[in-house]
């Protein structure tokens, strides 16, 4: 009993390391939602965002209301005992500097609100990152009950996997949670839950849509029909209602309904990146997919057909190499990947990760 506290300490700790990291890198390459002018934090609060960035609500309508209830004057001195670390390199890099040397200060009095806000978007995410572990961490206890190498390592995987696909913008990792929360309730049949955790996955991002696909993939004939098909009309009612009425909302705000330019640089990116360095890349991808096929949990399997057709939208309306779009299917594909390596290396077998039961 005391090993296994030991070891469960030691994971929460790596868990703990992996997620700072992961909100490091999301801090380096998003700068805090400003990785692009159309969809900067402060139009996305505003609503002023380009779309189809300003249809992604979730997150932006939290952080705009919890700065909302905030009086100004606390925003302010929050954002001054910012300014006060501002020599921590940590904090440098979380809060942007002012914009130059003596500002005035109706322009500091605004600097030290968006510090505010920015530091809102943090615990945000921060707050989704663990939802996040902790949904892959019950995921895999369902899936794989009783095998303590595979519950333990599957967050560990998955926490590292969330800056390989370097999302930067401020809904990315409540895509993640929300589709792993989804997952999670379609495996133990939670159904109230999972039409919940659907419906945030709504307010979301659009992409949520592949939970829904995923629920028809898995459930068809899985079901009684009548029961199925209440479901699936209710998700694809949900999933109208809501992007509906977003879209007529912002139908005023520059921009596009969805992304379609990209499909001749995806061609070329394509055609360009055709190489030895590729192949290896991606058969070393399929392998970890695949290895020990017939003993991967079916459910994990399945995850597959989602994954084909979000590759397939990606070059349709993805911009190359912008593979946080993934993140809607990366649980599933964290379990098929964490159960390659710990089959492969022989981690299960591990005395360590042995309990009483097996």
């Amino acid at each position: 009993m005391q090993r296994e506290k030991l070891i469960f300490t030691l994971f929460i700790i790596f868990y703990i390391a992996l997620a700072l990291y992961a909100m490091g890198r999301f801090s380096q390459t998003s700068h805090w939602g400003n990785a692009w002018h159309g969809a900067t934090l402060a139009n996305m609060v505003n609503g002023t965002a380009e779309k189809p960035y300003v249809y992604r609500v979730l997150v932006s309508e939290i952080i705009a209301f919890f700065v909302q209830i905030t009086p100004v004057s606390v925003q302010q001195s929050a954002g001054a005992a910012l300014m006060t670390l501002k020599d921590c390199s940590l904090i440098d890099a979380v809060f942007l500097q002012p914009p130059h040397p003596h500002p005035a200060a109706s322009e500091m009095a605004q600097f030290y609100m968006l510090s505010y806000m920015r530091m809102i978007t943090g615990i945000v995410l921060c707050l989704f990152l663990a939802g996040y572990t902790i949904a892959l961490y019950k995921l895999a206890a369902t899936l794989f009950p009783g095998e303590q190498a595979m519950i333990l390592f599957t967050p560990l995987i998955g926490l590292i996997a969330v800056p390989a696909l370097n999302g930067f913008y401020i809904y990315d990792f409540s895509a993640l949670c929300l589709a792993t929360c989804g997952y999670y309730c379609l495996a133990v049949k939670q159904w109230r839950w999972y039409l919940f955790w659907f419906t945030l996955a709504c307010l979301n991002k659009e992409t949520s849509v592949f939970l829904c696909i995923f629920y028809g993939l898995w459930f068809y004939r899985r079901l009684p029909a009548p029961f199925f098909a209440k479901y699936l009309g209710i998700q694809l009612a949900i999933y109208a209602v809501i992007k509906g009425a977003i879209t007529w909302w912002f139908r005023d705000n520059p921009g596009v309904f969805i992304m379609t330019r990209w499909q001749s640089l995806q061609a070329s990116t394509i055609m360009e990146g055709y190489n030895y360095h590729a192949l290896i890349i991606n058969l070393a991808g399929i392998f970890m997919l695949v290895h020990h096929w017939q003993e991967k949990p079916l459910f994990a399997r399945c995850g597959l057909w989602n994954f084909l057709l979000m590759l397939i939208a990606f070059f349709l309306f993805g911009h190359p190499h912008e593979y946080r779009v993934f993140y809607d299917v990366m649980p599933l594909l964290v379990v098929l990947i964490t159960h390659t390596l710990i089959e492969t290396t022989g981690i299960s077998q591990a005395g360590w990760f042995k309990t009483k039961d097996n």
